[in-house]
């Protein structure tokens, strides 16, 4: 009866208690019963096998003939720091580098079994274990339909996810970067926070521009309008020149308004002319358009192998009130929802263009790669996608906008009025005024870095390889330009042979005649 008693009280977490038991007796010589009282308890964490099952109780002391036998302290300490290796069952997930998940062989080797071995928190958490004597246990959490912490159901009193694994007990202790919210806190208990992180909306990065571009980008519009006006003037003028004072002194190619045009455009091409003009003020203004065509070609070449090398990037959105104001897709996680319940007409115009996803990496792949929407992430889950989500050049694709949506503190989870509270608490207070937690993100960071990004050289690199992917632009403006050479020749053999043509039948009849 009285391990029944005790273990009842456990399912509630009463740890502190004492079973009183009253036992009556006769001594020889005596009429009345004498009245003992029996005073048990028990302790939990005594051995691997028997942890938190109440199977032993202990003889806490004895009340005879008005006084304690033991006279001992009837509520001591226990929970020490040392529970003989018995299992901190923990409910968690993988959380970017919070907790980042293994997976191991079972015991046969077929099946792969997930567990935990790095991520802040997994380093905590062990840290914990060490510092208790205890061992780690994972366990699945029951997973959620629209929030992936889980989800809660007042009228059923459930709750699914981590949050739901502490508050019924199913674990000692849940973490996966979990906010301490106000919420949370009425569910569960939570340990002082280790962490700071918060919500930001990410957008696709500006992407570089189409090299296609190049030439359009080498000089703006106003300076393509100068240098065709020029173009045309200076060969209205070297046209006029070539008439004066006689224009059967000049050959006939500059003599020709056309012929003139195909010669400054050589010129300008650095293609050398087929005859030099002969009138001395038509030298001059020739000299001056080769010089001028010089430069200019060369400022063109200039920025044009610049531009093939970093086409520069597109404009990207910059704040929230750019964000708004495009036409991208708002997609994220139903669990943030609850970060725009307030009736402003921002959080209303956010809820209204809301597109649902399934997952974070979903709605960050969909931003990383498509480029057609925004979405929410933590700076947990981002550190974990901006190494996942990269370009050729091993930069990333996610782009955070400065404006916070909200911060919060992370923190772990535990049931209301577990024995086992206080001792993890005062653990994780330890670490964190110590400095340990500070410097086991920057440690974990640097290793998820190294995962995920390829290797360098050592040495810098101190040149540029051209590939056909840049230079494939120069190569289609040459193609454009043979073609357009061949379409030419063949008019003007065409033309040609349609003129001997003419030539053959308007002398045929004159040759009938002499004959």
């Amino acid at each position: 009866m009285v391990t029944s008693l005790l273990a009842g009280l456990w399912e509630w977490k009463v740890l502190d208690v004492i079973v009183m038991v009253e036992l009556k007796s006769r001594q020889s010589g005596v009429r009345d019963m004498e009245t003992q009282l029996d005073l048990f308890s028990w302790f939990p964490f005594q051995s691997p096998n028997n942890c938190t099952h109440v199977t032993d109780t202990v003889l806490m002391d004895q009340w005879k003939n008005g006084y304690f036998v033991k006279n001992t302290d009837l509520f001591p300490q226990k929970i020490t720091r040392n529970l003989n290796r018995c299992p901190l069952i923990a409910s968690t997930m993988s959380w970017g580098s919070l907790v980042v998940p293994t997976f191991e062989s079972n015991s046969e080797g077929k099946e792969k079994v997930v567990t935990f071995k790095d991520g802040l928190e997994v380093i905590l958490y062990r840290n914990i274990l060490e510092a208790l004597n205890m061992t780690a246990s994972f366990i699945n959490a029951v997973p959620g339909e629209s929030n992936v912490w889980g989800d809660y159901d007042p009228e059923r009193n459930s709750y699914t996810g981590v949050i739901g694994d502490a508050k019924f007990g199913r674990s000692n202790i849940s973490f996966c970067g979990l906010p301490k919210n106000f919420f949370f806190e009425t569910q569960v208990d939570s340990t002082h926070s280790y962490v700071e992180s918060g919500f930001n909306w990410y957008v696709q990065c500006a992407r570089p521009r189409p090299r296609w571009q190049v030439f359009v980008r080498t000089f703006a519009l106003p300076v393509w309008a100068v240098l065709i006006v020029a173009f045309v003037a200076f060969a209205t003028v070297m046209w006029g020149l070539a008439k004066f004072p006689d224009e059967r002194q000049e050959c006939t190619l500059y003599r020709s308004f056309v012929g003139m045009l195909q010669s400054l455009m050589a010129v300008f091409l650095n293609v050398g002319v087929n005859r030099m003009p002969c009138n001395i003020f038509l030298r001059s203004f020739f000299c001056l358009w080769i010089w001028s065509s010089f430069a200019l070609t060369t400022v063109f070449q200039t920025y044009f192998t610049s531009f093939l090398v970093d086409p520069g990037l597109e404009k990207q959105v910059s704040d929230i009130e750019e964000l708004l104001a495009s036409s991208l897709t708002l997609t994220f996680d139903d669990g943030y929802k609850d970060l725009f319940g307030g009736s402003d007409e921002r959080a209303e115009l956010i809820l209204s263009r809301r597109v649902s996803c399934r997952g974070f990496e979903a709605c960050s792949r969909r931003t990383a790669t498509v480029g057609d929407a925004a979405t929410i992430l933590d700076f947990q889950k981002f550190d974990e996608y901006r190494h996942k989500f990269v370009d050729d050049n091993g930069e990333s694709l996610l782009c955070r906008l400065p404006d916070k949506i909200s911060g919060y503190r992370i923190t772990m989870f535990m049931q209301k009025g577990n024995p086992l509270f206080h001792p993890v608490d005062s653990v994780i207070l330890r670490l964190v005024e110590a400095g340990l937690v500070d410097t086991w993100w920057r440690q974990v960071v640097t290793r998820q870095k190294f995962t995920t990004e390829v290797e360098s050289v050592d040495a810098p690199i101190t040149f540029f390889v051209f590939s056909l992917s840049h230079l494939y632009v120069a190569f289609t403006f040459l193609a454009l330009g043979y073609c357009l050479s061949i379409f030419v020749f063949m008019l003007e053999i065409l033309y040609k042979n349609c003129g001997h043509v003419t030539t053959s039948v308007e002398s045929s009849p004159t040759d009938l005649t002499v004959s």
